[in-house]
């Protein structure tokens, strides 16, 4: 008879739940339950807000519904021949997305299924935010990505990417996917049919898909990227900077961790790698951003790669009526416009508008106009330029009404204790990663942050705009996280 085993031998490669590991997903899930009720109940408080259209996003989604052309305009009739304006003035991402959420008639976008896709695109934004930083932040002993490649033409996978096992629960990426899940501006125009929601989703998936392909640096990867990427454009035009400065970064990226540009390197067969990687993120990014383009030079008879918009932005922050108030305001008041709208009125009803393409012909004069007040007033424009990185990069948001009332006032500066607690774990951050900040994977958030920033330098800008960098900044701010123990451990050194 053979004996009896008292106790049955522990499989070494079964999953055990005590271990770090499970207990980080079990955060992870309960990360997501909190972004699904804060937000949730975000949308359900101010589900008044889904009603208005600022930006005429539904509008145009509308009119995909009813006459499947991409326009504005609210005809009166019911049949599908009332009379629209093909335009390009808004970027295309959002309006086709909210035209297939059509209420049960068909004829009109359903704001339950609006507010039920901001949710979702919330939450898939703080877990993609804790995917990548747990990329950006947790990888390897010293807190980045380790050179494991074995040659520059064949970069392989770095096994000391993401460990199987970590010797400790990183908390540096829960705490940015909690930051995210909290941001208030991301809170607030949840609630609004605008881009901000699936701008900052799209920004997180492209950073996401870059920190993939700097864990395996190959075309496959850099494809993905610049899918993701093409994406963000058609969202937000503001990205297309972003993506020429990635693609000329990929250039001098080698299959470490590190890229230096150092003639030695610059042999044949690693170019040949690197312009593959760059032609899979030019080629993806291009077919999905060409059919914009090409319906734009059919309708217009100019492939308008991002819209008809940039001309009437860029006059709105450069203009007689804005740089006065600029030198004169002592109201704490923001600019109001109405000057701006009466002076466009004036100076289009002078010109012969084509029947082609007004638009066009509009976003023209816009920019001729702008780039005339800055010529005509250089030092109050570069002051211009200042105030706007203030404005785009500020913790308070601006009073509305000279009026305010306490409710508005105490949000304010909740709002803006917000930030200042953020942007100071940021700047520790900053400190604690320093050059690291500009080597690979972290470089891509940076150019993110300084695209963003060079191009609201001189457009028109307020801190909403800011929506989509976010999700990066909230990144650096959980790398100044100092805890580490037993339990939980941030792998920075």
């Amino acid at each position: 008879m053979e004996p009896e085993l008292s106790k049955k031998t522990p499989d070494p490669l079964a999953p055990n739940p005590r271990s770090p590991l499970s207990a980080e997903r079990l955060l992870l899930a309960g990360l997501l339950v909190f972004t699904v009720v804060v937000r949730g109940s975000v949308l359900w408080m101010m589900r008044e807000n889904m009603q208005q259209d600022p930006d005429a996003y539904r509008e145009i989604a509308e009119n995909l519904l009813r006459h499947g052309e991409f326009a504005l305009g609210k005809p009166s009739g019911t049949g599908a021949g009332g009379f629209v304006t093909p335009t390009a003035y808004r970027p295309p991402l959002y309006p086709v997305v909210l035209s297939n959420l059509p209420t049960a008639e068909g004829r009109h976008v359903s704001l339950l299924k609006v507010g039920l896709l901001h949710l979702v695109l919330g939450v898939a934004s703080v877990w993609l935010t804790y995917a990548t930083a747990r990329r950006f932040l947790s990888a390897g002993p010293s807190g980045l990505v380790e050179d494991n490649t074995r040659d520059m033409a064949t970069p392989a996978l770095r096994p000391g990417l993401l460990p199987a096992g970590p010797p400790g629960l990183t908390i540096a990426p829960l705490i940015s996917g909690l930051i995210v899940a909290c941001d208030p501006i991301l809170l607030n125009q949840q609630t609004l049919i605008m881009t901000e929601t699936l701008a900052a989703f799209l920004a997180v998936l492209a950073l996401w898909c870059l920190a993939r392909f700097d864990t395996d640096r190959s075309w496959f990867n850099a494809t993905l990227a610049g899918g993701a990427m093409g994406l963000a454009v058609l969202c937000r035009p503001t990205f297309l900077p972003w993506l020429g400065l990635v693609g000329m970064t990929m250039l001098a990226v080698r299959a470490g961790p590190n890229f230096k540009f150092q003639i030695s390197n610059f042999k044949l067969e690693n170019m040949i790698w690197r312009l593959a990687n760059l032609a899979g993120l030019i080629v993806a990014a291009g077919s999905i951003m060409s059919p914009w383009a090409i319906r734009n030079y059919r309708v217009f008879g100019k492939p308008i790669v991002t819209t008809t918009h940039g001309g009437y932005t860029l006059l709105l922050g450069n203009n007689d009526s804005f740089y006065d108030w600029l030198k004169s305001d002592s109201t704490g008041l923001p600019w109001s416009d109405r000057p701006l709208s009466i002076y466009i009125d004036w100076r289009w009803a002078l010109q012969p508008e084509s029947r082609q393409n007004p638009e066009v012909r509009h976003d023209e004069l816009a920019y001729d106009d702008a780039l005339g007040v800055i010529r005509k007033r250089p030092l109050v424009f570069a002051c211009a330029c200042l105030y706007r990185v203030g404005q785009l990069w500020s913790p308070l948001p601006h009073k509305l009404t000279a009026d305010e009332s306490m409710g508005r006032r105490v949000l304010r500066y909740a709002t803006c204790a917000w930030y200042c607690g953020v942007y100071v774990l940021a700047a520790i951050g900053i400190w604690r990663l320093r050059s690291r900040l500009f080597a690979s994977p972290l470089i891509w958030g940076v150019l993110l942050c300084f695209a963003f920033t060079a191009v609201h330098t001189f457009y028109w800008t307020n801190l909403r705009m800011r929506a989509p960098l976010m999700p990066f900044v909230a990144m650096v701010a959980a790398a100044a996280m100092p805890v580490q123990s037993s339990k939980f451990k941030v792998r920075l050194r």
